[in-house]
């Protein structure tokens, strides 16, 4: 994914931070690439609930090939998760925490594969990616954090779990409230729909996320980091 590819371009850099400096400048420098993933996430976790089944209508023509509302809510609840743990993952393997997760995914690929041939006869796909998500909740998410926090920050890990909890309220906020105004517009061509859903998430999940973070440091090194990239592409 482009995600995977991101943290693997950066690995070096966060490599040479951890051999170089101390534990409150990789602290700083983390919270930073924290906030700027889930700034991300939520947009196209909401991008990808509220444009999921418009954009298979226009492609197949039909609303057969729909999914249902708990079924794409599971799966984009799978993609915060599985996104939301880069910059742990990026952090632990720059400072060489490889012994304290060596079974981990080997945890999550059979709680994975248990629970989801637990609940596929029943649920189908929503079984499989209901499965996927607890898995990874059980292990991962809660395991590495722990092991960086310790190992690494030297500070509790209870404040990083609170974060998660909020940040993945306000993604499951974002989702709801263009969803909500979507079904109040009246009926529409399906291009224009679609058209209409990005352009409300693009200034729902931006907005919300001004409003709440606008005066912390990481949202104004975020908008200084995007500032410098926009100046030097218009530079070529």
């Amino acid at each position: 994914s482009m995600t995977a590819q991101f943290y693997n371009s950066i690995n070096p850099s966060l490599g040479n931070l951890a051999a170089t400096e101390g534990k409150e400048r990789q602290y700083s420098i983390f919270k930073k690439l924290n906030f700027g993933t889930f700034w991300i996430t939520c947009f196209c976790a909401t991008c990808f609930f509220c444009l999921f089944n418009p954009f298979i209508r226009i492609w197949l023509g039909s609303d057969e090939w729909l999914l249902p509302v708990w079924t794409v809510g599971v799966y984009v609840l799978e993609y915060f998760f599985a996104t939301m743990i880069g910059p742990i993952g990026a952090f632990r393997n720059a400072n060489g925490l490889f012994v304290q997760t060596k079974y981990l995914a080997l945890i999550q690929a059979i709680l994975n594969l248990v629970i989801s041939i637990s609940l596929v006869k029943s649920l189908g796909i929503l079984g499989v990616l209901i499965g996927t998500v607890l898995a990874c909740v059980l292990t991962r998410m809660w395991y590495e954090p722990k092991v960086l926090y310790k190992e690494v920050f030297h500070r509790s890990v209870f404040g990083y779990y609170a974060q998660l909890g909020v940040y993945l309220t306000i993604t499951v906020a974002c989702c709801v409230i263009v969803n909500g105004i979507v079904y109040c517009l009246p009926t529409m061509e399906v291009l224009l729909e679609l058209c209409i859903r990005t352009i409300l998430c693009m200034v729902t999940t931006n907005g919300i996320i001004f409003l709440l973070y606008r005066k912390t440091t990481e949202y104004k090194e975020c908008i200084l980091l995007v500032y410098k990239i926009v100046k030097k592409f218009l530079r070529r």
